[in-house]
């Protein structure tokens, strides 16, 4: 008898040990509370009513505390998302290799309420600063511990006007302090006209200053065009 006693007891030793370390605390708590429930309605007897009581209460003061840990949780990821999407609206210039066709972008972040992340908006230059096209996300994903955007995007040259772009893209963002200004990745480029076209660009992002923005902005051809000529050759 006391050797099965004994068995019992390593028994659920171990069982507990292995919750503790699979959930934690609370995990046992529920785990002893559910386990007292048992307990009083078969082996309770006369105080079965009372060991019952006992053991409801510590399962559902466990679970709501469960429950509110989980919700806090939960509500910290989303602080830290919606804190690591606004530190990335503004401006940005995209450089773009290779740059037979646009050269740069200049692209607008900024958050999107309906999911939670970003969204990216953006204009392409060709190399002698003349205006390419325009494009913007469809989709997006952030991988929060990577600082990682990964984006659908879909845009429209005036020149071509009847052939659509799209593609896939990611975004690297690097922080030197407290801040984010810069970036790096690749897009993904196909004209759904000819799938065959579809070819992969690498990209560098760098902040955008206000004076930059505000002509970019303004968008009045001479002043633009020379800015971004003067980007291009400051990225060679």
């Amino acid at each position: 008898m006391s050797k099965d006693i004994t068995k019992l007891s390593n028994s659920l030793g171990s069982s507990l040990a292995k919750l503790h370390k699979a959930g934690g605390p609370l995990l046992v708590f529920i785990f002893v509370g559910v386990l007292t429930l048992i307990s009083g309605n078969f082996f309770g007897g006369s105080y079965s009513g009372a060991i019952v009581a006992v053991g409801a209460v510590v399962t559902l003061a466990c679970l709501a505390l469960f429950a509110f840990l989980q919700l806090q949780s939960s509500s910290k990821s989303s602080q830290e998302l919606r804190a690591f999407c606004d530190q990335l609206a503004g401006y940005w210039w995209e450089h773009i290799t290779p740059n037979n066709n646009s050269a740069i972008s200049f692209v607008t972040i900024e958050p999107d309420p309906a999911t939670g992340t970003v969204k990216l908006h953006g204009r392409s230059f060709d190399l002698d600063g003349e205006p390419m096209s325009r494009w913007e996300t469809i989709a997006v994903c952030v991988k929060l511990g990577d600082k990682k955007v990964f984006y659908y995007w879909e845009g429209k040259f005036p020149s071509k006007a009847t052939a659509s772009y799209e593609g896939f893209g990611q975004m690297s963002f690097h922080a030197t302090g407290e801040n984010i200004d810069s970036a790096d990745g690749f897009f993904s480029d196909t004209n759904l006209e000819n799938w065959s076209t579809t070819t992969r660009k690498l990209v560098t992002f760098r902040r955008c200053s206000p004076p930059e923005a505000r002509i970019m902005n303004a968008d009045e051809k001479d002043p633009r065009k020379k800015l971004i000529q003067n980007k291009l050759k400051s990225a060679v």
